[in-house]
């Protein structure tokens, strides 16, 4: 984005992929919210420096800049904060003598993005951030709509023995991508939506790896329910990423967890 890119920008509030903050001497903490937002969307600018006045901006600037684009950086680059280690890219303007901040976050390739909790997944709708739904959540835990482009919704495509299995994440959490999931299954695991999984053997690997990324002790058993294939295939593609050294289990058959290895 082009300094001439931001002004025009600054001149129409309605953006999708474009939210300001105001930064002046620390980071807002709302920013978190933003950031997950654009990375389980379509990505999109954060700028820094800017304060929203009704339908207008004010250019305030970041009193700090070295400082604040340090923060921000290691904290989602430490994968400690997120679920996922983010890379934004950073730039840095200057507007009347006053010093801008921009970061780009890409859309994730891993889905959903949240801090330090499931129920911590924002999207992005219009020009503003909310909190994802169950729905959306677990949509995106199994990865259902990166795959096939189709949107699920609660009512009519998830089936809710899916949202048994998955309501324990998004109530207590399980703090990121490794840790177990203590809370039982209280149901047992069907297929999650109404229309057929590919079951191209690339797309079924995917598929299982990311729903292990959401649910790292899950079973072999309930993976297949869950993407409503058979046992014997989901071990034939769980030994293939085992050889590949993409997977592995570690720990007992009861308190283990799978360990995605990239």
């Amino acid at each position: 984005m082009t300094k001439e890119e931001l002004l025009q920008r600054l001149a129409d509030i309605e953006w999708d992929d474009f939210e300001v903050k105001e930064a002046q001497d620390k980071l807002p903490d709302n920013v978190w919210e933003s950031v997950s937002a654009f990375s389980n969307t379509s990505g999109g600018w954060i700028v820094f420096g800017i304060k929203q006045k009704g339908k207008g901006f004010e250019v305030q600037g970041v009193n700090n800049g070295e400082k604040t684009e340090s923060d921000f950086l290691n904290i989602l680059r430490n994968g400690q904060k997120f679920n996922t280690k983010i890379y934004p890219t950073a730039k840095k303007y200057d507007i009347d003598g006053k010093l801008i901040l921009a970061f780009f976050v890409e859309s994730s390739q891993t889905k959903p993005v949240y801090f330090g909790n499931p129920i911590n997944t924002f999207v992005r709708s219009g020009s503003g951030d909310r909190r994802a739904n169950e729905a959306e959540i677990i949509n995106k835990m199994i990865g259902w709509e990166h795959l096939t482009g189709e949107k699920v919704t609660f009512e009519s495509d998830i089936d809710s023995s899916t949202v048994t299995y998955f309501r324990p994440q998004l109530r207590g959490g399980h703090g990121g991508s490794t840790a177990p999931v203590t809370a039982p299954v209280t149901a047992p695991v069907t297929a999650p939506v109404t229309a057929p999984v590919d079951n191209s053997k690339e797309d079924v690997a995917e598929h299982i790896l990311r729903i292990i990324y959401s649910t790292p002790n899950i079973t072999k058993d309930d993976i297949a329910k869950l993407l409503g294939i058979s046992k014997s295939g989901v071990r034939y593609h769980i030994d293939k990423l085992k050889k590949e050294g993409r997977l592995e289990w570690q720990g007992n058959s009861r308190t283990g967890k799978w360990i995605i290895k990239y």
